[in-house]
């Protein structure tokens, strides 16, 4: 189904106070999720407490999507994004409900919450190399994750209308030069 499906799925069916949202590969630690919970709870307006990524290993041709990823949300998304957050966290009861009626097919987890427009903390970690094997996601589940993130933070809207300007005005330039 892919990992925001399967995402989706575990927060529809979850019970309790909060819901911890961690990958099943082991690059996101377990042994932060005291420390995600302690700043969740440190203020009860917090509803999501991200582990954002201090430092990662991945290969180059993913770090330039990320960066392109990250200065596409920065300049054209009607929300802010956090930067190093993805789909490892902890969240209030309350926001796990409404992400799972949220109507979305596949993107960062973190982009969503960003889109609910959630109060949020931040806790860093050190992502270590994935202890079995490859992702599975590979570029195709990557461009998807992206597209999905970029839509529901109204960055791809907003991208869309600035190059359809763009176009427009290359066109009534192209035209008043043939006129000429």
């Amino acid at each position: 189904c892919g990992q925001y499906a399967t995402t989706v799925a575990g927060l529809r069916a979850a019970r309790g106070r909060v819901v911890v949202v961690l990958d099943g590969d082991l690059q996101d630690p377990p042994e932060q999720m005291g420390a995600l919970l302690a700043a969740l709870h440190r203020d009860a307006r917090t509803q999501v407490a991200f582990a954002v990524k201090a430092s990662r290993r991945d290969a180059s041709w993913f770090r330039i999507g990320c960066a392109g990823l990250r200065a596409l949300q920065r300049a054209f998304s009607a929300v802010a994004c956090v930067p190093g957050a993805g789909s490892y966290c902890a969240m209030r009861c309350t926001v796990a409900a409404r992400v799972a009626v949220h109507p979305v097919d596949n993107a960062n987890l973190a982009a969503v919450l960003a889109a609910l427009r959630v109060a949020h903390t931040t806790v860093p970690y050190h992502k270590q190399a994935r202890v079995h094997g490859e992702s599975r996601v590979g570029l195709g589940g990557l461009v998807r994750e992206a597209w999905g993130s970029l839509a529901v933070t109204g960055a791809l809207r907003r991208l869309a209308w600035g190059a359809a300007g763009l176009l427009g005005a290359l066109g009534t330039a192209t035209v008043s030069v043939v006129l000429r």
